[in-house]
Parts: C-alpha cells; sequence; structure tokens
C-alpha cells in the first residue's frame, strides 16, 4: 500500500495461491490479484513477499519490513487489512451456519495446533463447546482439521472443517457473532 501510494505511475500487480486471490478482492491499492499459477513468466520483474529474510548474524525479518524499508525507506505505515463482506456474504454464512434455523448466537470455533503437540487438552475443546451450549450459543467449528468428537456432537456443533472454500470462508467469520 505504501509503495503505491509513493509510486502513483507504477502498477503492482499481486499472485497469490488461488484459493486466496479472493481475499485480495478489496486491496484497491493493486493494479490486479491473479492466481500463482497464471503468470507463466509473464512477469520480468518479481519480488516474492514470502517468510523471511536473513541478515548478518542470521537475523530473521519479514520480507515484507525489508521491501518497505528499501523502496519506502520507512517500515509499512499500515497493517490493516482492507476486508469488506457484502450482505450477501454475511447471508450465505448464516445459510451455512443455520443461523435463521436456530436462532441463537454463534462461535466460529477453530481447533488447530501448529505444534506436534497441543497446548490446550482436546477435552477442553470438548467442554468449551458443552459450556458453550448450555449457555445458549452455538459452536461452528471451522478450519481443516476435521476433529468432531463424540462430546461435541452431542453439545450440537455445526463441524464445518474441511467444507468451506475462501469464499464461504470469509462468509462465515463475517457472519458468526464471535
Amino acid at each position: 500500500r505504501d509503495f503505491a501510494n509513493h509510486h502513483p505511475k507504477h502498477k503492482v500487480s499481486f499472485a497469490t495461491h488461488p484459493a486466496y486471490v479472493p481475499l485480495f478482492r478489496d486491496c484497491d491499492f493493486l493494479h490486479r490479484v491473479l492466481p500463482l499459477n497464471d503468470l507463466h513468466g509473464e512477469f520480468p520483474w518479481t519480488i516474492d513477499l514470502r517468510g523471511y529474510a536473513e541478515r548478518e548474524r542470521r537475523d530473521r525479518l519479514d520480507r515484507i519490513n525489508c521491501f518497505s524499508d528499501y523502496l519506502n525507506g520507512a517500515p509499512p505505515t499500515n497493517y490493516d487489512y482492507p476486508l469488506f463482506t457484502t450482505p450477501q456474504e454475511i447471508m450465505r454464512g448464516r445459510e451455512i451456519t443455520g443461523m435463521d434455523r436456530h436462532l441463537r448466537p454463534t462461535i466460529g470455533f477453530v481447533w488447530r495446533a501448529n505444534e506436534i503437540i497441543r497446548t490446550w487438552p482436546d477435552h477442553y475443546r470438548d467442554r468449551f463447546c458443552e459450556i458453550a451450549s448450555d449457555n445458549g450459543w452455538k459452536v461452528a467449528l471451522i478450519g481443516v482439521d476435521p476433529a468432531l468428537s463424540p462430546r461435541m456432537a452431542r453439545a450440537g456443533v455445526i463441524d464445518l472443517c474441511g467444507h468451506l472454500n475462501t469464499n464461504d470462508l470469509i462468509s462465515v467469520v463475517s457472519a458468526v457473532n464471535v
């Protein structure tokens, strides 16, 4: 965003995994967003902003910050992400989670761990869902790891794991109350 503001004559194209292209629809500072697999060598000037850059003494720096420092002379001024959902997307999220049928406030719950050992045991997750249900909440399990336990099923948890594309995930996250 800072680069586009400082250099309005340049057009910035952003390439990402095809599933993530919809996430960038509200980024008016980008000329266009396209799937990585559609590049076909079209762009001779590319900058890979994934991951970290290593510097002296193996300091790891975020590549976006390195890019901004080099081209703009300062770190990014704004990390806000401009994603604005439409009323139709929110209605779609309510439909997917059944919010109009059960008329209960709904929690979108992601059960995931980046570590081999989970830091929150399974029985905490199950108990959380039971307590939420007992207090009038509906829980929608979202993410990629299907982990609906019998206790969660008895608590009425909606299992959406692995069933949402990016557009549906945007809709569900926009529709749930928490």
